[in-house]
């Protein structure tokens, strides 16, 4: 079995919160890349454009219709994702820390991560 069918196969099996988690921790990994890279060029932006993009559309899969998350929890997640959006822009423009979105996603990643591991029990 090649590797890509073997990664295709997990990828099939994985919970939407194992998903979400997966693409944080990408997001986390291209952040922290472009943060040791000296914040600039494109290393940062497209760090920043993937991590923007995935608060897209965790904010957009909240707003549809058939999310079964509590409303409170959905307005959170929309929110966090409005911030992200700003908070980007911000440190593109070397007016803010990075870090601020590295920490936001690691904590998002780990309630996840807890809610994986409470179900599986």
């Amino acid at each position: 079995m090649s590797i890509n069918a073997y990664r295709k196969t997990t990828v099939a099996a994985e919970t939407p919160q194992q998903m979400e988690q997966r693409a944080l921790s990408e997001a986390i990994v291209r952040l922290r890349t472009a943060q040791d890279q000296g914040l600039k060029g494109p290393p940062l932006v497209a760090a920043l454009e993937f991590n923007r993009e995935l608060w897209r559309l965790l904010a957009n899969d909240c707003l549809g219709k058939g999310n079964g998350l509590p409303a409170a929890l959905r307005a959170a997640i929309v929110s966090i994702a409005l911030w992200v959006q700003r908070h980007s822009s911000d440190v593109a423009a070397g007016r803010e820390s990075v870090s601020d979105l590295i920490d936001v996603n690691q904590e998002i990643a780990r309630g996840l991560a807890a809610q994986s591991t409470l179900r599986a029990a």
